[in-house]
């Protein structure tokens, strides 16, 4: 219920089992001048070989529409500058089959003669060899059941009660005339998922801070992301993947998008930073206008070990804070003071033996707003973070 989790269907049970070098950027939309709460995740899948593959599968641990999907690989075929920036590599690109992009590295074009089976690369040279990046249609290539997150009577209105399988059909990505296509089988697809916070809570959360002073100016976000945690998963998720066959999984790279003032707070696993080259990214990003850093975790199979079983989950948790102004907890602070004014000025009054009020009507007005400020401090204080 918590994790995502990749697997594929396979036209031939009993075929090898096929490698993917999985990439996942996510982000949300103040780095480009939106709001916080609207979330972008998105996902590269780089498959070594598609032929045998019925169905890619992916699941979302929260519910979605086929209308948060978008396909991404038009955006990088009609901006081929943006192969470079994505991969963080130096590749040329060629066009001329329909919705593909032919991507090869330097080293490819020299050796694109060499007839030797690159069986015999090792993993990190065999990432370098051709792809055609794909233009999905999101109407005809992609599907979307809903599974229930949890055992029991479910509420189908209720969207928290159900994940996501994401299901994209690509047994026909190889077929057609020679002129269509070229012979390359390794595929890269790449799409975003638009959601919200309040659907990602089970790994997107901003708890409460210990002071509510401080929730006025600074907000701890906790993203807690998860790929193939299978303990993770509901039995009816685990049952999907047990039907499918997993993949070899390469390696994971995994990106936060965060703007410059955002402060990363480290909690021991190995990541790096850079900044963006924002008139790069904004092809890539819409509306982006701030200098944003993208922290990247990694994780890989061993390259020298040919039997390894690859990445077998993939888990992450970071933690960030960033100014926010909360404008309810800054007018409730003015309140108080406002309030803490006229008590201090009505216990003068009585101390020195003037009338603590000048008519009754003061005084009732005095008791509302006592009732009021006894219900803003229990509120401020009961429900930080929330506001």
């Amino acid at each position: 219920m918590r994790s995502f989790a990749l697997w594929y269907n396979a036209t031939d049970p009993n075929a090898t089992k096929k490698e993917v070098e999985v990439h996942i950027n996510l982000w949300d939309k103040s780095i480009c001048g939106g709001a916080r709460d609207d979330i972008q995740i998105d996902f590269g899948l780089l498959v070594s070989d598609i032929e045998g593959i019925d169905e890619i599968n992916l699941y979302c641990p929260f519910s979605i529409d086929k209308s948060a999907i978008i396909d991404l690989g038009q955006k990088i075929l009609n901006h081929p500058e943006l192969v470079n920036a994505i991969f963080n590599e130096n590749y040329h690109t060629s066009s001329g089959a329909p919705r593909r992009l032919e991507v090869i590295s330097p080293s490819d074009k020299k050796e694109k003669t060499n007839t030797n089976s690159i069986n015999d690369r090792t993993d990190s040279s065999r990432r370098k060899t051709p792809f055609l990046i794909y233009q999905l249609e999101i109407e005809n290539e992609v599907s979307i059941d809903r599974i229930p997150n949890h055992t029991g009577p479910t509420n189908e209105d209720d969207d928290n009660s159900f994940g996501s399988l994401i299901k994209f059909k690509i047994n026909k990505l190889l077929e057609g005339s020679q002129e269509d296509r070229t012979s390359t089988q390794k595929y890269y697809f790449r799409f975003r998922i638009e959601t919200t916070t309040d659907k990602m809570e089970l790994f997107c959360q901003r708890p409460h801070n210990i002071s509510p002073f401080s929730e006025a100016f600074v907000t701890t976000e906790v993203i807690d992301f998860r790929l193939n945690n299978l303990r993770s998963c509901c039995s009816g998720v685990q049952d999907r993947i047990s039907q499918g066959k997993k993949f070899k999984i390469t390696s994971v790279h995994y990106l936060i998008l965060r703007l410059t003032s955002d402060t990363l707070i480290q909690q021991g696993d190995t990541v790096s930073s850079r900044l963006l080259e924002q008139n790069i990214w904004k092809e890539y990003i819409p509306s982006l206008t701030e200098n944003i850093i993208a922290y990247h975790f990694k994780k890989k199979s061993d390259e020298k070990d040919i039997n390894s079983a690859g990445v077998k989950e993939f888990v992450i948790l970071t933690r960030f804070e960033y100014q926010k102004t909360n404008k309810w907890l800054l007018g409730t602070y003015l309140y108080m003071l406002i309030y803490m004014s006229v008590l201090s000025n009505a216990l003068s009054n009585w101390m020195s033996g003037s009338p603590v009020f000048g008519n009754w009507i003061a005084f009732i007005l005095f008791l509302i707003a006592t009732a009021v400020c006894i219900y803003l401090i229990k509120d401020t204080f009961s429900n930080t973070g929330n506001k």
